[in-house]
């Protein structure tokens, strides 16, 4: 195989893998490791998470899946009974505090965010991607600290980010969030 070949030869691999990587299949792989929890519903969730994915802009994609986890939690009447999920080593981070005439105190966390979802049995797979998508938006925008959640301007720019993806808003109405 000439050079003309073999670089004509992996150009056509590569475009065989970014079809690949793009497809619900390749997402469901690339999202292996980053789901946590269980509940009987959760492959169809699983699926549902892998279709949110696919939709939205490939660089959010690539951001959510390396740095998310999602955790599917609740049993059929959508109570949370047990989470269990997996976090890689190189995400726990310890930091040691020393403290004049005490013992130092050593501080273990996990650098990783989660975004934890909670189904019910009667919402609408519609429903579902909706949520899935409003709540990775939150993460894409950096609202992931405590006083960022349940403000008016916070979740709009959340809807205002999904309906760019070609999502439906999650909300109709913000009265609810105003203080």
């Amino acid at each position: 195989m000439d050079e003309k070949e073999l670089k004509k030869e992996i150009e056509e691999r590569q475009r065989k893998y970014e079809e690949w990587e793009n497809s619900i299949e390749g997402i469901l792989y690339g999202i292996g490791g980053m789901l946590g929890g269980s509940t009987s519903a959760s492959e169809r969730d699983e699926y549902l998470i892998a279709k949110v994915l696919q939709q939205i802009p490939k660089d959010v994609r690539g951001y959510i899946i390396g740095n998310v986890i999602f955790i599917l939690a609740g049993d059929q009447d959508g109570i949370i009974h047990r989470l269990r999920f997996q976090i890689d080593e190189n995400r726990i981070k310890e930091e040691r505090i020393t403290q004049k005439g005490k013992d130092d105190i050593i501080m273990r966390y996990i650098e990783q965010d989660f975004i934890i979802l909670t189904f019910t049995p009667k919402m609408s797979d519609e429903y579902k991607m909706i949520i899935i998508a409003h709540e990775i938006a939150h993460t894409y925008l950096n609202h992931t600290d405590i006083n960022c959640h349940g403000g008016e301007q916070y979740e709009r720019a959340a809807d205002d980010l999904i309906e760019s993806w070609g999502f439906p808003r999650a909300y109709k109405s913000y009265d609810f969030f105003k203080r």
